[in-house]
């Protein structure tokens, strides 16, 4: 794209941020809304970074712990209804 079409493509510019802003809310919303696809995306992070060495297997372990712990708190816990709705 040259010069010429920078300048006719720059007022619809900010229409380009509005709308990458609002898919990262988007996602973010989702994230949130399903938390069982929240901790099974946080594992897999965590793998990624154990095999990367960013973090130690002893690390990598206890947070795992932690989500496995979660997960099993949400997959028992009482359905509320009234969320379901």
């Amino acid at each position: 794209m040259g010069l010429l079409g920078s300048l006719l493509s720059l007022p619809v510019a900010p229409l380009h941020g509005v709308l990458w802003i609002a898919g990262h809310i988007q996602e973010q919303v989702n994230s949130e809304a399903d938390p069982v696809s929240a901790i099974r995306r946080q594992l897999t992070q965590l793998e990624t970074a154990l095999a990367a060495g960013e973090i130690s297997e002893d690390e990598c372990a206890d947070q795992q712990d932690d989500l496995l712990e979660r997960l099993l708190e949400l997959s028992t816990a009482p359905i509320d209804e009234s969320a379901a709705r």
